[in-house]
């Protein structure tokens, strides 16, 4: 896959009004929507939140669900950023999962990229 074929894929998308777990969870006490909501918003434009995928994948991928956008990936991807998004790592794709992810890119990068000592 060359470089120049690669775009940018957001794996969670912002908050939509139909989105789970905040219209199918109980009531939520006073602010705490509102909370969560902020909470998601804030992890969205995050780094372990996106990945690399061919342009026509992206596209296909665009605004559907993580179920459906790994198996996109398992189809269609040979990248090693990627690998951690195809098994068992990550059954959904919630808050926890991107900060799981963001703990695993951060120990990656300092492999790479071990700075002085």
């Amino acid at each position: 896959m060359k470089p120049e074929n690669l775009t940018v894929q957001m794996l969670f998308q912002k908050f939509r009004q139909y989105m789970a777990p905040f219209t199918s969870a109980p009531m939520y006490g006073h602010g705490e929507r509102e909370q969560a909501i902020a909470n998601r918003q804030s992890i969205v434009p995050t780094l372990a939140n996106l990945t690399l995928l061919n342009l026509k994948v992206n596209r296909e991928a665009q605004n559907k669900t993580f179920a459906t956008k790994q198996k996109l990936l398992i189809k269609n991807t040979s990248l090693r950023l990627n690998i951690d998004l195809l098994g068992h790592d990550f059954k959904s794709w919630d808050e926890k999962s991107i900060k799981k992810r963001s703990e695993k890119l951060a120990k990656s990068a300092l492999c790479v990229w071990p700075g002085e000592r």
